[in-house]
């Protein structure tokens, strides 16, 4: 809401609900693998791929790509979408999931940043705002782990009568 506000509603608002609805999915999807952990996911996660290019296979011009293009493309999808999805596949099934949605979080405060950091391109308050928040939510989560952890470590003190 707080990286929304002050936006414009008229030309983006399909957009805006995509990334809702992944995010909502994101979360589905972080429930589902902790809960199932005895299941191998990744072949799942590979159905998904393709079920993800046949849904959008109306909307490509697959003729029109420059070769140039087309392996920076090939990279993208095997490098960040295909090996991220993987590794956080084996991760998530040794974290809790409200810390591995968490740490996957960490992509809207940190793309942002890696932009303005090497493009230069400087993101809006409400972008930087709604950053901190999600920086904020993911290290008091930790260092609420941390103390809950700590706390029951401590050895328990016993009262001679």
């Amino acid at each position: 809401a707080i990286m929304l506000w002050g936006s414009s509603w008229d030309d983006s608002l399909f957009g805006k609900g995509l990334a809702l609805i992944m995010t909502c999915c994101m979360a589905g999807f972080t429930t589902l693998m902790r809960s199932h952990r005895d299941v191998a996911m990744l072949p799942a996660m590979g159905v998904s791929g393709w079920v993800c290019a046949a849904a959008t296979l109306s909307f490509a011009q697959p003729l029109q790509i420059s070769a140039a293009n087309l392996a920076l493309v090939a990279t993208f999808g095997v490098v960040q979408n295909a090996a991220g999805l993987a590794l956080y596949t084996f991760g998530s099934r040794r974290v809790p999931a409200a810390e591995a949605t968490l740490i996957a979080a960490l992509e809207v405060p940190l793309t942002p940043l890696w932009v303005w950091l090497l493009l230069g391109e400087v993101p809006p308050a409400q972008t930087i705002l709604g950053g901190l928040v999600v920086l904020a939510a993911l290290f008091g989560h930790m260092l609420l782990e941390f103390r809950r952890g700590v706390e029951s470590d401590a050895p328990a003190i016993r009262v001679a009568p």
